[in-house]
């Protein structure tokens, strides 16, 4: 028998060893088998109304090139599938959930300057007051900073979470985009909060160019441009009645206090639940 036999033998029986003691250690402390109790309530809320997926097309986000922008959070309404009824958001620039597409060259600086004009956080009895960073007062007008996630940032332009700005106040960010080609993301970034003002909708796409993914027809890679190249935004959300967006995935944590992960049961793309997109064959 050969030594990664015997290395294979050695490790199947520590895990025979390892899963007796784990259903050893159960009865000792008097708990049955779980197939010997009555079926229990799933800890999950995951039960978004059910939706025709596949009706609605796919938003094309605006896509804007150059090196200035003035970016304005807003709280909005936003309608995430034809019938449902409009919900609750966040949102950059224009748009009505997430943001426009930025796009810049490599070695070219962008200036970013993000003013803050939320209102009412969709999420407000979800704030966890206990945790580091969120006040009472985020509820009706949440602070923001603006952070590029994967960009080569100076520190004080980076969006560190610290660096709240109020709705009235602006930050002017300075990216020198000294850095390769990348698909990046620009998101709210605020102590304690992230997870309530990213989900809200504070969530869009930076794409930046260099010599070799310029972003045009003929670049050299054959790359797919211009209407053959579709920015994505994919989420997963959890919904209540008549399509409002939430937060709440668990039943075993109370509202208001600290959850993390929310994963959803439910496909959001470009804001749109499930849509549809025609291309060309290829």
């Amino acid at each position: 028998m050969d030594q990664a036999a015997v290395s294979r033998r050695r490790m199947l029986q520590a895990a025979v060893i390892g899963a007796t003691g784990i259903a050893a250690s159960r009865v000792a402390l008097g708990g049955a088998p779980a197939t010997a109790r009555g079926p229990l309530e799933a800890p999950l809320i995951f039960h978004s109304p059910e939706v025709q997926p596949f009706v609605d097309p796919l938003p094309i986000q605006q896509q804007l090139t150059g090196g200035r922008y003035d970016l304005v959070g807003r709280t909005t309404m936003h309608r995430f599938h034809s019938s449902w009824d409009p919900s609750p958001a966040f949102a950059y620039g224009d748009a009505t959930y997430g943001g426009p597409v930025l796009e810049n060259q490599a070695d070219a600086e962008t200036q970013l300057t993000f003013d803050n004009r939320l209102g009412a956080h969709p999420f407000a009895k979800d704030f966890d007051l206990s945790l580091h960073g969120p006040q009472a007062s985020d509820r009706i007008a949440p602070r923001s900073v603006l952070h590029m996630h994967g960009g080569v940032t100076p520190p004080e332009s980076d969006g560190h979470p610290q660096m709240m700005i109020a709705p009235g106040e602006r930050f002017t960010h300075r990216f020198p985009n000294r850095q390769q080609a990348a698909g990046l993301w620009y998101h709210d970034h605020a102590m304690g909060m992230t997870r309530l003002n990213t989900y809200a909708g504070l969530a869009s796409m930076y794409l930046l160019r260099d010599r070799w993914d310029t972003g045009r027809a003929d670049n050299p890679l054959g790359l797919p441009a211009g209407r053959w190249e579709v920015p994505l935004s994919l989420q997963e959300k959890i919904f209540t009645r008549g399509g409002q967006q939430s937060i709440r995935s668990t039943r075993l944590v109370p509202q208001g206090s600290w959850e993390g992960g929310a994963v959803g049961d439910v496909g959001v793309v470009n804001g749109a639940v499930w849509p549809e997109l025609d291309v060309d064959r290829g």
